[in-house]
């Protein structure tokens, strides 16, 4: 990486160290936030005394620390001085050591805490042979998740907690997938005074270049969402350069999330205004603006294609175990995957999950919620020695 700021560290006091003006420090950013390497975090005031960018490598559990970091995993801290993100850097970040801990670690007696107990990422699954999630830092979950222990790799977003959210693709296109729009979605998700956002994210989890939240629009990087426009009134979105008829179509909204921003502004301003509570239930929708997969309509809940078309005869019963654990994971896939001309063999059961035992060719195996592989083959006849995916039903005892 390039500084041009060299001959101006030569002329500080080197007594104190660190000049107190950045603005005597010129630096040019010409790197990838993303790029920072396994166990650091981008930072805009990473070196030059806290005057140019870089990646931390802070201290992880039961490590001897001086400080907590005021770092975070907010997509915020991936913003970038000059508001753009260089996507083909070929220079090597530069890593700084710090003394504090990692986000969410506490230094306490000069020993950084445990990881927090709702992060499980680094505890073994034992049911599962085939894979491992990858962690961060502070014992969550990654944002982008690849498995490989299947006919068709793919990778996946995930929230930190370990739970798959809205996002994927291919794993040949893993280096272009970061999740941040897909996590900051669910994150809003749990704050109900941000129902009115309406973030728009793309198929992979990233952020479309283009959006408009609560009347303004602007051009968006896709991989941070930062915005990289001017704003304009939301009547004049098409008026942004990143605009494009072809793939954005006439309204920002689509048919989905147009509908269910209605209603939650509605929902609002009632609740702004002491009215009565509002009984309506809007349709579920993806981060993309289309339909959730599973759609439920009086008593049945439904497996969907994104323009909400009923997926073969998938459904369940509402408020069963059967329904609280749909999520159409498998439906889902069978359009997926014939939209992409590739073959798909595994079974579904009656909700649209996949049957966690799959029979195919004269073997079985256990299989995750995502149709990949977790146990080793035995013959069909043995079935029931796969302890990882066995039921009562299927191996009486």
């Amino acid at each position: 990486m390039k500084y041009f700021y060299l001959f101006l560290f030569a002329l500080l006091d080197v007594s104190y160290g660190c000049s107190p003006d950045c603005s005597l420090v010129s630096c040019t950013q010409s790197f990838n936030p993303f790029d920072c390497p396994d166990g650091t975090l981008y930072s805009n005031n990473a070196v030059m005394c806290g005057c140019c960018p870089g990646c931390v490598r802070l201290k992880g559990p039961n490590q001897a620390c001086q400080g907590e970091t005021k770092l975070t995993f907010d997509v915020k801290n991936l913003f970038t001085v000059k508001g753009s993100i260089i996507l083909n850097a070929k220079e090597i970040p530069p890593v700084v050591a710090s003394q504090d801990c990692a986000p969410g670690l506490k230094c306490v007696n000069t020993k950084c805490s445990e990881y927090p107990s709702e992060y499980t990422c680094t505890i073994p699954d034992i049911n599962n042979q085939k894979w491992q999630p990858d962690c961060d830092i502070d014992g969550s979950h990654k944002a982008v998740q690849c498995k490989s222990n299947g006919a068709d790799p793919r990778c996946f977003c995930y929230s930190k907690e370990g739970n798959r959210i809205f996002g994927f693709d291919w794993i040949e296109n893993r280096d272009q997938m970061k999740c941040q729009c897909s996590r900051l979605v669910e994150d809003l998700k749990k704050d109900n005074k941000n129902i009115d956002l309406t973030y728009h994210c793309s198929s992979n989890g990233n952020f479309e270049p283009l959006q408009c939240n609560r009347g303004m629009c602007y051009c968006a990087n896709v991989l941070s969402g930062q915005p990289i426009s001017y704003a304009v009134s939301a009547p004049m979105w098409k008026t942004l350069p990143c605009y494009n008829e072809t793939t954005m179509g006439f309204n920002y909204l689509k048919t989905c999330d147009s509908q269910s921003n209605a209603l939650a502004l509605i929902k609002k301003e009632m609740n702004y205004h002491g009215g009565n509570p509002i009984t309506l239930a809007a349709p579920q929708c993806d981060p993309d603006g289309s339909y959730y997969a599973k759609q439920c309509d009086g008593n049945q809940c439904y497996c969907r294609t994104r323009a909400n078309v009923n997926i073969g005869s998938f459904s369940t019963q509402l408020n069963t175990n059967s329904e609280l654990n749909q999520k159409c994971y498998c439906a889902r896939d069978q359009v997926i995957f014939a939209d992409d001309n590739r073959a798909h063999s595994y079974q579904c059961d009656n909700g649209g999950n996949y049957e966690p035992m799959q029979t195919i060719g004269g073997v079985a195996f256990c299989v995750d919620q995502d149709g990949f592989i977790i146990s080793g083959y035995v013959a069909i006849a043995d079935k029931c020695t796969l302890t990882a995916c066995k039921t009562d039903v299927m191996c009486p005892p």
